[in-house]
């Protein structure tokens, strides 16, 4: 990866990920699982296996005029990632996804809010309803050790549920926990899943 600034609100960068695939795709039910163990059947009459290694582009930008308001853009697999072999055992390719985003941040006194939205694969090649690809969030939160928020609360809307979660920055790692929805059938409304998590991130750049 390597990234540019010009001026001081653009801000560029460009990623190259070498990547090799397997794909396995398949249906079983329960007696074809039992067909294996008694009568060595081959999986692969059950069970399809694909790969193919290729080499992926994402371009990403953050237009940043000031400290409280930023509008980001990311372009992943550029053209669809293909793969290197022309065979049948290669899979399909990873398909080219735009998204947008935009941060904007109310500072009140110690404390600060801040509100982001995005809007997640502009194309929609898979037709997906405009509320899923689409998510609201805000933080509420105090900042200690850094210019990002350190500790608070979150919420926000993602998939057409509400969702809400606490947060604290342990200085090398982000520890949350949160509450959230996930839709699965097609329209939000329709088969509600109530999921929630506990995650603990750390990320570093040189």
């Amino acid at each position: 990866s390597y990234g540019m600034s010009f001026g001081k609100a653009l801000h560029l960068g460009i990623s190259i990920k070498p990547t090799h695939r397997w794909h396995i795709q398949g249906e079983m039910v329960m007696t074809d699982m039992l067909d294996l163990g008694e009568t060595n059947a081959d999986i692969d009459n059950y069970v399809r296996n694909v790969y193919g290694f290729g080499t992926a582009v994402d371009l990403g930008g953050i237009w940043a005029p000031s400290d409280q308001f930023r509008l980001g853009v990311t372009i992943e697999n550029i053209g669809d990632m293909g793969y290197f072999q022309d065979v049948e055992t290669k899979p399909t390719p990873i398909q080219q996804k735009i998204s947008l985003g935009s941060f904007l941040r109310f500072p009140m006194g110690s404390w600060k809010l801040d509100l982001t939205a995005d809007w997640q694969d502009l194309e929609n090649r898979e037709g997906l309803n405009l509320m899923r690809r689409t998510h609201f969030g805000a933080e509420f939160g105090h900042s200690y050790i850094s210019d990002d928020l350190d500790i608070g609360i979150a919420a926000g809307v993602s998939e057409g549920y509400p969702s809400c979660g606490v947060f604290a920055d342990l200085w090398l790692f982000r520890a949350e926990i949160t509450s959230f929805g996930v839709e699965l059938d097609e329209l939000p409304g329709q088969r509600l899943d109530q999921r929630y998590a506990a995650s603990l991130r750390t990320s570093f750049s040189f």
